[in-house]
């Protein structure tokens, strides 16, 4: 089985497509999310995820309270070699243990950053 490794970050200024932040290679995008201390996150790994399949939506494993400030994450999955970026649009409340969350592609952090 194919997995996807989530970091979630917390009180980004990454609100909408108008407040992005531009970066002249792929590599000093993901240094910057990756490697920094830039946001508080929290990092999920192992998902049984795939974007389209599941419509922009996953069920994580964890409380309601854990997701208060997140607004903002990256992933990339087994299945393929492209990291994505995401805002995080929407969390609802399943059970004390789960909550839904409903993601949009940021397409220009996702495609625009550079080909290196």
């Amino acid at each position: 089985m194919k997995n996807t490794n989530f970091r979630f970050f917390r009180n980004t200024p990454l609100i909408d497509f108008q407040n992005t932040i531009h970066f002249s290679s792929n590599q000093k995008r993901d240094s910057f999310f990756l490697e920094g201390n830039h946001y508080s996150e929290l990092s999920i790994k192992d998902m049984d995820f795939n974007f389209i399949r599941d419509r922009s939506t996953i069920d994580l494993p964890v409380s309601y309270d854990q997701m208060r400030g997140i607004n903002y994450c990256t992933f990339k999955s087994d299945f393929e070699n492209q990291r994505y970026y995401a805002y995080v649009i929407n969390y609802e409340y399943l059970n004390p243990e789960a909550v839904r969350v409903y993601l949009l592609i940021d397409g220009i952090m996702t495609f625009t950053q550079g080909s290196n």
